[in-house]
């Protein structure tokens, strides 16, 4: 699968290695999903991995916003479809596919 492979190559150039739980991980998240659901469904799971917390945080409580790789985003737009939106410009990408590397995807 190119998308994939391009995955993979985006983690190479960096001298790392695609963790291999971490896009069966992404697959369950959106299982029987499509489109716009299936994307922010994968985004939700990574937020709750990354910040080892409940998805049934209140909706009240605080908020943030991961800025995620580049790399990380195109694979799951090519898988679920979508466009690159340019967002507010007030964040900073704080998760690197260094941290993703590391992680541990159950």
């Amino acid at each position: 699968m190119e998308a994939q492979r391009e995955l993979e190559t985006a983690f190479g150039n960096q001298g790392l290695t695609l963790p291999p739980k971490l896009l069966l991980f992404m697959e369950k998240a959106s299982h029987g999903l499509e489109g716009r659901e299936a994307r922010f469904a994968i985004y939700r799971a990574l937020c709750s991995q990354i910040f080892d917390v409940e998805q049934s945080m209140a909706r009240a409580g605080p908020k943030s916003v991961l800025m995620y790789p580049p790399a990380l985003l195109e694979y799951i737009r090519k898988i679920h479809g979508g466009e690159v939106a340019g967002g507010s410009g007030r964040g900073k990408m704080i998760v690197t596919l260094e941290t993703i590397a590391l992680m541990k995807w159950c």
